[in-house]
């Protein structure tokens, strides 16, 4: 499986479980007109990883 393909698994599987959740256009995107920084993402990934944890 190429890298898109399992990236798009592994956000449905977390959209599924209400870990995440995107925009009403099925997109991803930071809030406003900011960048995702390497922190941000660990941040992110942390919360959800969390929410993996205690689900």
């Amino acid at each position: 499986m190429g890298h898109l393909r399992l990236g798009q698994a592994a956000v449905a599987t977390a959209v599924k479980n209400g870990i995440m959740k995107g925009y009403d256009d099925n997109t991803f995107r930071p809030q406003g007109n900011t960048t995702i920084f390497g922190d941000d993402l660990f941040i992110n990934l942390g919360c959800c990883l969390a929410q993996l944890i205690n689900h």
